[in-house]
C-alpha cells in the first residue's frame, strides 16, 4: 500500500502539473532553489521531495513500516508521477529498494535529485560507509550530502558510539573528522553540495520540524533557543504548501498558489506559527502552536509582506471575514495573528517558569 506520504504529494502534482496541459514538463515547472555553499556548478533542488524513512517496526507498532519493497514502490510511483527529489541516509533500510525503484523508472539520473546523509562517525568510517550510499543507491554520485543530526548521540545497539568518540567528553572530534571526509568526496565530485546541519527543514509537521530544530540548535550554541517555523496550510491539500511556502511563493507568486486550488471548492486555509524552545542541548524542546484559520483569495491589498495579500483570516464568530491579513490595519492582524496567538502562549509559559527569568 502506498504511502499517505506518496498520496498526498501526488495530490499537489496532480493539482498544480496537470493543469499545465502535460506531466512531462512538470520537472521544467517544478519550484527549486539554487543551493550555494560547498557548489559543484549552478544546483537547482526542487522543493518537494519523497522521504523514503519508516518509522514504524516489520510487525506494524511505532508507525509505518518502510523497508527495500516499500522504497522500491513509492520510488516508482513518486518517479512517475513527476516528482524529482529523493531523500534517503546511510541509516534507512530502504536504500536498496530507492536504487532499484529509480533505476526502474526509466528516468535519467541526471533529471533526480538524490540526498543521502551520514552520522558523525569520523573519517574513515565514513568514506566507508558513503561507498556503501553508492552501492545502495545504484549511483556514482550524490547531489546533496549532509552530515545526518550533527546532535545526535548514538550509544545503542543500533547506533554503536565510534572510535572517534571513545574516551572523549564531546563529538567534536566526530564532527570534524566527518566533515573532513565530506570536504574529500567534494573534491572528487561524488558530491555535487555538502552540508554541515541537516536541520529538516523541506521534510514533515511544522510542528516536529520546530522541535527538532530547536534541539540541534541548542546543542550547537549549548544554551537555550527559542526559534520559529511559519506555515500557510490549505485544507484541500491536507496541509500542504505548509512549512514550504516561502519556496512556492518565491517560485510560483500568490496567482500560482491560488492556482493550486482550482478545482477544489474548499478554499480554507489556515496559518500557523510554531515556537519551539529548549532549555539546553540535553532538554526536550517545548513547542508553542499558534493557528488563525481563513481561507485563500485573489490578491487584495498591499503587496509588501509574503503571502499577507492571499490569506483573509476569519472573524471572532469564525466566520469568513472581508478583509485580507494585507488589508488590515496593522494592530487588528497582530492581536488575531497565528504569530501573536503562538507567542501568548510563549509568554504564558515563561510566566509559569520563573527559573527562566533573567535577573
Amino acid at each position: 500500500m502506498l504511502s499517505l506520504r506518496i498520496i498526498l504529494l501526488g495530490l499537489f502534482i496532480s493539482t498544480f502539473y496537470l493543469s499545465s496541459d502535460a506531466v512531462r514538463r512538470s520537472y521544467s515547472r517544478e519550484p527549486v532553489v539554487q543551493l550555494k555553499n560547498a557548489v559543484h556548478g549552478k544546483v537547482l533542488m526542487p522543493v518537494m521531495g519523497l522521504g523514503t524513512k519508516g518509522a514504524g517496526l516489520l510487525d506494524g507498532t511505532g508507525g509505518e513500516y518502510w523497508g527495500n519493497e516499500q522504497g522500491h514502490n513509492a520510488t516508482l510511483a513518486w518517479l512517475k508521477a513527476g516528482g524529482r527529489r529523493i531523500d534517503s541516509s546511510s541509516d534507512y533500510i530502504t536504500q536498496d529498494g530507492v536504487g532499484a525503484g529509480w533505476i526502474a523508472s526509466g528516468v535519467p539520473r541526471s533529471k533526480i535529485f538524490i540526498t543521502s546523509k551520514i552520522m558523525s562517525i569520523g573519517y574513515n568510517e565514513a568514506l566507508k560507509t558513503f561507498d556503501d550510499i553508492l552501492a545502495s543507491l545504484k549511483t556514482d554520485y550524490i547531489d546533496l550530502l549532509l552530515i545526518h543530526w550533527p546532535g545526535d548521540k548514538p550509544g545503542t545497539v543500533t547506533k554503536p558510539v565510534p572510535a572517534c568518540k571513545k574516551d572523549k567528553s564531546t563529538w567534536t572530534d566526530c564532527r570534524v573528522q566527518t566533515w573532513q571526509a565530506l570536504e574529500h568526496l567534494f573534491k572528487q565530485k561524488k558530491v555535487r553540495v555538502f552540508e554541515y546541519l541537516d536541520l529538516p527543514e523541506y521534510q514533515g509537521e511544522a510542528e516536529e520540524i520546530s522541535r527538532e530544530k530547536a534541539k540541534l540548535a541548542a546543542q550547537s550554541v549549548n544554551g537555550p533557543v527559542l526559534i520559529e517555523d511559519t506555515s500557510l496550510c490549505f485544507n484541500a491539500l491536507h496541509g500542504l504548501p505548509g512549512p514550504y511556502i516561502k519556496w512556492f511563493l518565491d517560485k510560483i507568486g500568490h496567482d500560482g498558489l491560488n492556482k493550486l486550488l482550482v478545482g477544489f471548492d474548499d478554499k480554507t486555509a489556515y496559518a500557523q506559527c510554531v515556537f519551539a524552545f529548549c532549555a539546553g542541548p540535553t532538554s526536550e524542546p517545548i513547542v508553542f502552536d499558534g493557528r488563525c484559520n481563513g481561507r485563500i483569495v485573489p490578491a487584495r491589498g498591499p503587496n509588501a509582506f509574503g503571502w499577507d495579500p492571499i490569506f483573509q483570516p476569519d472573524n471572532d464568530q469564525g466566520q469568513a471575514g472581508n478583509q485580507t491579513f494585507a488589508e488590515m490595519d496593522k494592530i487588528e492582524k497582530n492581536r488575531i495573528s497565528h504569530r501573536s496567538r503562538s507567542l501568548q502562549l510563549v509568554k504564558d509559559y515563561f510566566a509559569q517558569h520563573p527559573e527562566y527569568h533573567t535577573k
